[in-house]
């Protein structure tokens, strides 16, 4: 949601899509699936637009990071799948910039690996898949001011940074250079895939669960 209101606030727009996973479907099934409706979304706004979106996606969604890398797009990818070598493979090759959100005590993040990609990196000690932490609520809390902090910052500074003002040449004026693309596509899945992940005993998050991708 946040992550959305941030490229809403800078002039992006956001339309959802669902996912179109079989029930019962296996992993390779999934990647599949998840590759060929991420591309079906790029093609059809980079033909609207005439841009190339920004991608934002979320545990099962950086699944599609091989066809990311090849489009040459710029993404986030929150606790992304860093123990599946496809998905590790095309982040090492991905050369467009990049951000990568997880935390330590994630099953299917690896901090070093991450931190050996050219990409910013933002991890959280002692989160798990659903970026929670032990304790109050409120550190979660403050948890999710950091990440969404280092994703406004992403934006600001790298994707669609800042520039000075023609009028306020001399001055401190600055206007934001418009984003890369018109409109935004959504696509968020909330199912729970039986032996592949679900919900652990605690409520929270577990590997490949509430899955979400989004286009900007």
């Amino acid at each position: 949601m946040y992550a959305r209101l941030a490229v809403q606030r800078r002039g992006g727009h956001v339309h959802p899509i669902v996912w179109e996973l079989p029930e019962g479907s296996d992993f390779s099934e999934q990647r599949r699936r998840v590759i060929s409706q991420v591309e079906s979304a790029v093609e059809e706004m980079t033909a609207a637009t005439g841009a190339a979106p920004l991608v934002i996606g979320k545990s099962l969604g950086s699944l599609a990071a091989p066809l990311v890398a090849d489009r040459g797009l710029a993404a986030v990818w929150f606790t992304p799948l860093l123990t599946d070598e496809p998905t590790a493979a095309a982040l090492r090759r991905a050369a467009s910039p990049c951000l990568l959100v997880g935390g330590t005590a994630d099953q299917v993040w690896d901090g070093r690996a991450a931190r050996s990609l050219a990409a910013e990196v933002v991890e959280i000690d002692d989160a798990d898949h659903g970026m929670f932490v032990p304790g109050r609520l409120a550190a979660s809390a403050t948890v999710l001011g950091q990440v969404i902090t280092a994703v406004e910052d992403f934006l600001d500074h790298i994707v669609w940074p800042l520039a000075p003002s023609p009028a306020g040449r001399g001055s401190a004026a600055q206007t934001r250079s418009q984003p890369s693309v018109a409109s935004g596509t959504t696509v968020w899945l909330e199912r729970v895939f039986g032996g592949g992940g679900g919900v652990d005993a605690s409520g929270r998050d577990s590997p490949h669960e509430q899955a979400w991708f989004w286009l900007f």
